[in-house]
């Protein structure tokens, strides 16, 4: 039924925008976004009265019915009297069927018809633009059950006269939810449930930046309590707005409405009175997750067809640039639209409001978790939907000091699942802030399935956080109570990267955007290539290129590379490149680094991969953003090094940490390394032969990167004394890799073993008993 209705929703706005548009040239941004605005509004109004009476209606029935039953003052009143005739026409004109679905649903959805100039296409731009992803009722459900039964465990009495308010409430799927649980927990006689209801709608509070979603969660408040004659007792305790910007000043209802028809998201008119800022004692919602920048594809691609081919960022100036001489309405448009959002992320950045939530790149899930916080009341309770890395990212670290102790429960997902329609990889949370400080906090990591809440968490002293993350004292990535005590072993035993290697230098140095100047596509006397973090492995520099690939293929999006073959390496061929950085740029970035080698790793990672660090020795070079390197002035610790990140130890510890798809230096400044002095102290009889591991070290890591001429200067540092080493097998050298760094960590064979058994798709049982066997001769 949600299909059928999108696409005939589809249907009248592109029949709509072809009457008010003639050519694309002449495309006015205001006048696209006030169609969308007004045929939005227009059929979810038709379509909430026909649902409610259930017979099919005309548009004056529609307004007429809303009139009389709701209010005069309803936005859809209004917006039905100030629509152009043409669109009402259009909208009659079509068979609407009885949707007898979830109106806020449909409108997410309905969220998802953009335009493209003046093509329909199903896209994300306005939630993009918003941040918002639809909510499913049954996680929704969860966190509102959780969030206030913790309240009335805090002994609260009075939850049917408890403010409940969402900052950004979408349809009203957390308050509609919300009144029905908190209805569940009374009288189930008709008369009294229904009191009990009225009762609590009167303390709802709502705020959001989009007046028809707002106007929808009145609806849909006031049919689950069969009353709308409370419509202006909700109003008065709605406001539209961005929750986000506060001023001592109030714009006009209809100010607003009209910055929000013409497309402006950030806008001072839409500032929340500071008068506004009041304690609730609940306070759910999935509040938007995005930052707060201007995205030049996203914006454009509305109003404009000819960006939607671009694969890469670096691309866009010059079709942007042709656009605006193309149209000056979209120039224009989009100088105010930047200049409301410069504003805006001003003020936001020097609020004291959000002080501890506003560093680095703002981002709306960590401001409006603040928010939240802020605007707790002592007794009270708050649930949000926000992503993992507001109790994860370093950026968020002072946001975090400031509410761990407050901290009831976090329930991290993977949304492998898909539970909300975006990257599998991504990973958000159910955070629950209580008013009461706590000493301990229950956690649950890596789920991905809802259910998993139940069963799979523990429970975790707040003080522990400072022994797994020293630097910023944050949330590890923790999939069991196992994992747990493991780390604390080991974070009790081994000093942390930071500590014990002082003289690292970290880079990421191209930034195919940023440098879009000094980036060219073909190979020229005065480039060098960009390496990708596709063209390596783990130990092995040239695992892929484009070599063989058609010029075409290799610019298209998430463009494949192909593996090199062993032949290819023997005869020395090497990644081939698609990008270029002219020479003198490269140096310029790179002044500050003098070496001829450096350690690189995959940037761009995930703990349900294979494995999260990826990492190889190679010439120092330019590479992409999607890698990140080290330097280090003593050859020998670069390869101790490149021994240790490769190593399954090594990655079971990232993995322990890392709660996002970016493989920082800050992550790994907190990881546990054994210092070399270790490694020099600790010998190992193999094949009769006695040797400290590392010395071990050194001639595996040589072995491994022997075959790579590019490194032969490196490699001819370190001899290979060992000669049975030179039978060992690629897979046989990292397997005794493994063993004698997991000494190094001074692991049981348990311990040890209990790792191995992460990495299923790597080690078969019988390989994971074969290295244990051997691991435990090395400990005799």
């Amino acid at each position: 039924m949600t299909a059928l209705h999108t696409h005939i929703y589809q249907q009248i706005l592109g029949e709509y925008l072809e009457q008010i548009c003639i050519r694309e040239n002449d495309i006015d941004p205001i006048d696209i976004n006030r169609a969308k605005f007004y045929t939005r509004a227009i059929f979810i109004a038709y379509v909430f009265v026909q649902n409610e009476n259930g017979v099919k209606l005309n548009i004056d029935e529609v307004y007429n019915w809303i009139s009389s039953n709701i209010s005069n003052e309803c936005l859809f009143v209004k917006l039905i009297n100030d629509s152009d005739p043409s669109l009402l026409s259009i909208v009659e004109s079509y068979d609407i069927p009885i949707y007898d679905g979830n109106v806020g649903l449909l409108y997410e959805q309905l969220l998802n018809i953009e335009t493209s100039g003046l093509k329909i296409t199903k896209g994300k731009e306005y939630r993009n633009n918003l941040g918002s992803y639809y909510t499913p009722q049954y996680l929704a459900d969860v966190l509102i059950t959780k969030t206030i039964n913790q309240y009335i465990n805090n002994g609260n009495n009075d939850i049917l006269d408890a403010r409940i308010v969402d900052f950004s409430c979408g349809a009203g799927i957390f308050l509609t939810g919300a009144i029905e649980y908190i209805t569940s927990l009374f009288n189930k006689e008709e008369q009294k449930r229904l009191n009990v209801q009225r009762r609590i709608a009167c303390n709802i509070f709502a705020c959001d930046v989009d007046c028809i979603a707002l106007e929808i969660t009145k609806l849909n408040i006031l049919k689950v309590i069969n009353d709308y004659t409370l419509y202006s007792t909700l109003s008065h305790n709605f406001y539209h707005g961005n929750f986000l910007m506060h001023s001592d000043t109030n714009s006009t209802e209809e100010i607003r409405k009209e910055i929000t028809m013409n497309g402006f998201i950030y806008h001072e008119a839409l500032s929340i009175n500071i008068e506004s800022l009041q304690k609730y004692d609940i306070i759910l919602g999935n509040p938007p997750w995005e930052k707060i920048r201007f995205e030049e594809k996203v914006f454009y691609s509305q109003y404009t067809d000819k960006l939607h081919n671009i694969n890469f960022k670096f691309e866009l100036p010059v079709l942007i640039e042709q656009t605006h001489r193309n149209n000056s309405k979209i120039n224009q448009y989009a100088q105010i639209y930047k200049a409301h959002l410069e504003t805006a992320k001003h003020n936001i950045k020097n609020s004291s409001f959000f002080k501890g939530s506003n560093n680095g790149e703002l981002n709306t899930c960590t401001l409006f978790a603040n928010a939240a916080y802020r605007l707790l009341k002592n007794n009270g309770v708050a649930g949000l939907v926000v992503k993992s890395s507001v109790v994860t990212s370093q950026v968020n670290k002072r946001f975090f000091e400031a509410i761990r102790y407050n901290i009831d429960a976090i329930y991290d997902f993977v949304n492998k699942n898909k539970i909300f329609d975006i990257d599998g990889r991504e990973r958000f949370c159910l955070l629950i802030i209580d008013g009461h400080e706590k000493e301990s906090i229950t956690l649950g990591m890596n789920l991905q399935d809802i259910a998993e809440i139940n069963n799979n968490y523990i429970n975790i002293s707040v003080n522990d956080f400072a022994i797994l993350n020293p630097e910023t004292k944050m949330l590890p990535n923790l999939y069991s109570i196992e994992d747990f005590r493991l780390l604390l072993k080991i974070y009790n035993n081994i000093p942390v990267l930071s500590k014990v290697f002082k003289n690292i230098k970290y880079g990421r140095l191209v930034h195919l955007t940023n440098h879009i100047g000094f980036i060219d596509k073909e190979p020229m006397v005065d480039n060098i290539p960009v390496y990708e973090g596709k063209f390596f492995s783990l130990f092995d520099g040239s695992y892929s290129g484009f070599n063989d690939v058609s010029i075409q293929d290799r610019y298209k999006s998430k463009a494949s590379a192909k593996r090199l073959s062993g032949k290819q390496k023997q005869q020395g061929v090497y990644p081939l490149s698609r990008f270029f950085i002219k020479r003198q740029k490269w140096e310029q970035l790179s002044k500050q680094y003098n070496a001829s080698y450096m350690l690189a790793w995959h940037s761009l990672t995930s703990a349900t991969n294979t494995r999260t660090c990826v990492a190889t020795i190679l010439p120092f070079m330019p590479a992409s953003q999607s890698v990140q390197f080290l330097v280090i002035d003593n050859n020998g610790s670069l390869l101790y090094l490149a021994g240790i990140f490769n190593s399954i130890v090594f990655d079971y510890i990232v993995k322990c940490k890392l709660n996002g798809i970016d493989l920082t230096q800050s992550v790994l400044n907190q990881t546990p390394i054994p210092p070399i002095a270790f490694a020099e102290n600790i010998t190992v009889t193999v094949n009769e032969s006695t040797i400290s591991i590392k010395d071990l070290m050194h001639q595996i890591c040589k072995l491994l990167l022997s075959s790579d001429a590019r490194l032969k200067t490196l490699c001819d540092e370190f001899e290979v004394t060992e000669s049975f080493l030179y039978e060992y097998s690629r897979e046989e050298l990292f397997h005794l890799l493994d063993i004698i760094v997991a000494k190094l960590y001074n692991l049981t064979p348990d311990e040890f073993s209990y790792i191995l058994g992460k990495f299923k798709k790597q080690y078969s049982n019988n390989t994971v008993n074969t290295i244990i066997r051997r691991y435990m001769a090395f400990l005799d």
